[in-house]
C-alpha cells in the first residue's frame, strides 16, 4: 500500500502539471507513452513481446491527432462520438471473444480499446481557450480525471472500512458492494464539485460523475476478466504498487474517454 501511495503521490502531480498547460503538446506526448504501453501489455497479455504494434500504434495516435487537430478545427464532438462508437464495438468484441479463455481474437479490438479514449482525451485538451498563458487551470480535462481518482481512493477506504459484501468474487475477489457504492458517490461529488469550480454546468457535472461512478467501475472489471482470462495478476510491472498502464487508467478508459470528452463537447 505505501508503494502504491508514494507512485500515485509522484504522477498525479505530473499529469496535472501536463493538464494545466496550455499547449497540447505535453498531453499528447502522454497520451503517446500510454498508447504505446497500453497497447504492449495487451500483447504481453497474450504471450507476444513484439514492440512494432506498440510502435505502429503510437505512431497512428500521432498522426491522427494532428490530422484532426488540422483539419477539423473545433468540430470535435462529431468526432469523438465516432470513437466512442467505435470503443463500444471493440469493447463488445472483446467480451464475445472472452467467452474461450485466453482467445487472442481481442488483438484488435483491444488496440482500439486502448487508442479511441487516449485520442479522445488529445481532442479534450484541443477544446481548451487559446489564451496567453502557459497553464489554464479550469481545464475540462480535470472531468476525466479527478472524480476517477477520487472513486478509486474512496473504494479503496470505503472497502476496508466498511466492505462486507463482495462485488464480483469471481472477477475481482476484493472489490466489495459498499467500496462500489463509495466510489460512486464520490465521483458524482467530486466531478459536480470540479464542474461548477471550472465553468461547466452542474447538470454536466452530475452526468459525469454519474457516468464516471458507473462505468469506471465497468471499465475496472473490463480490465480484470481480461487479466483473468490470460492468468494475469496485472497487466505489467511499470508502476510500482499499480502494475502496469492498464491497470492504471482502466477505469478512464472506460468512463472519462471519451465518454466524459462528448458530455462536456457535443453540441
Amino acid at each position: 500500500m505505501k508503494q502504491r501511495i508514494l507512485t500515485a503521490l509522484i504522477l498525479a502531480p505530473t499529469v496535472l502539471t501536463l493538464v494545466f498547460s496550455t499547449s497540447s503538446i505535453p498531453v499528447f506526448i502522454l497520451a503517446i507513452i500510454c498508447a504505446f504501453f497500453g497497447t504492449r501489455e495487451v500483447l504481453i497479455l497474450q504471450d507476444k513481446k513484439s514492440l512494432l504494434i506498440p510502435g505502429l500504434s503510437a505512431t497512428a495516435l500521432l498522426a491522427a491527432g494532428y490530422f484532426l487537430k488540422d483539419h477539423y478545427d473545433y468540430a470535435y464532438d462529431k468526432v469523438i462520438f465516432w470513437l466512442s462508437l467505435l470503443f463500444f464495438g471493440s469493447v463488445f468484441l472483446i467480451l464475445f471473444f472472452l467467452r474461450k479463455e485466453g482467445d487472442k481474437r481481442i488483438l484488435v479490438p483491444g488496440l482500439l480499446w486502448v487508442l479511441c479514449p487516449l485520442l479522445s482525451l488529445v481532442l479534450l485538451h484541443y477544446s481548451i481557450p487559446k489564451v496567453q498563458a502557459v497553464w489554464w487551470a479550469p481545464n475540462p480535462l480535470l472531468m476525466a480525471l479527478i472524480p476517477v481518482w477520487a472513486g478509486d481512493s474512496a473504494a479503496i477506504f470505503v472497502g476496508k472500512k466498511f466492505g462486507k459484501r463482495l462485488l464480483a468474487p469471481k472477477i475481482s475477489p476484493s472489490k466489495t458492494v459498499e467500496g462500489s457504492i463509495g466510489y460512486l458517490l464520490a465521483c458524482v461529488v467530486f466531478a459536480y464539485a470540479v464542474a461548477t469550480s471550472i465553468g461547466i454546468t452542474p447538470k454536466q457535472g452530475l452526468l459525469v460523475g454519474l457516468v464516471a461512478g458507473i462505468l469506471g467501475q465497468a471499465g475496472d472489471l473490463f480490465e480484470s476478466a481480461i487479466k483473468r482470462s490470460f492468468h494475469a495478476k496485472d497487466s505489467g510491472d511499470i508502476l510500482p504498487g499499480h502494475g502496469g498502464i492498464l491497470d492504471r487508467i482502466d477505469s478512464m478508459l472506460m468512463s472519462a474517454l471519451p465518454i466524459t470528452a462528448l458530455i462536456l463537447l457535443y453540441r
